[in-house]
């Protein structure tokens, strides 16, 4: 087996790595560049228009650099992240905003206190997580049927292209490799019928300038038609 076999085994026989990883590299995280990540930031910060004034769930907010921003334009934000390293940089970036933090592997069943949101927002989370379904569910569930569940995910053709999530300590030269599952786009868009968001339709994102996609896109709708 390689090295990246046993790394995709490990992270679908439990998710525990992966917030001890983020652990490790939450100090250097922001510092590090990253081109999914960056982009990602970049593409958000777009959807202004979809995320002013609402309800927000944040999967995987990590160091809040994102939460900074959505606590700027919407209602409230409700973060959540497995690693609490990652939450303590995110609770000093946005103190002071409309952001409430919550430890929690978004793969497990969410607490039911988190409830009433508008807009569910995941940028780079699904890759980290094996039953897509799962979680789309727990955020079908969380949605108005005017909700959107919006998705900024690592593409699955840059992942064949080695492009995972890692990351290289600036001062010291350690490198930590996140654990990291590949999905395809029919993965994506069978768990979104699943979950019961109508015509997922899923959108390819490339760096300007170079055509390898980097991002996959979607903002997925409830199906008015499958709500009790």
């Amino acid at each position: 087996m390689t090295v990246r076999a046993a790394i995709e085994v490990a992270a679908r026989e439990s998710s525990t790595g992966i917030a001890e990883a983020y652990d490790a590299c939450a100090q250097y995280y922001d510092r590090v560049p990253n081109r999914a990540r960056d982009l990602a930031t970049r593409l958000l910060r777009t959807r202004e228009r979809l995320l002013r004034g609402r309800r927000i769930i944040e999967l995987g907010c990590g160091t809040g650099l994102n939460t900074a921003w959505l606590a700027r334009w919407a209602e409230h934000v409700v973060a959540i992240d497995a690693s609490e390293r990652m939450l303590e940089h995110a609770r000093k970036r946005t103190h002071g905003t409309a952001a409430t933090f919550v430890r929690h592997d978004v793969s497990e069943p969410w607490p039911d206190w988190i409830e009433g949101a508008d807009v569910v927002v995941s940028v780079l989370v699904q890759d980290h997580i094996r039953d897509l379904a799962a979680v789309f569910k727990e955020a079908y569930r969380r949605l108005p049927p005017s909700g959107t569940l919006l998705l900024l995910e690592i593409h699955p053709f840059a992942q064949v292209r080695g492009s995972l999530p890692r990351f290289r300590d600036p001062d010291t030269g350690c490198e930590v490799l996140v654990p990291n599952i590949r999905h395809t786009v029919a993965d994506y868009r069978a768990a979104a019928e699943r979950a019961g968001f109508a015509h997922p339709r899923f959108r390819t994102v490339a760096v300007p300038g170079d055509s390898r996609p980097v991002l996959l896109e979607s903002a997925l709708r409830p199906i008015p038609s499958g709500r009790s």
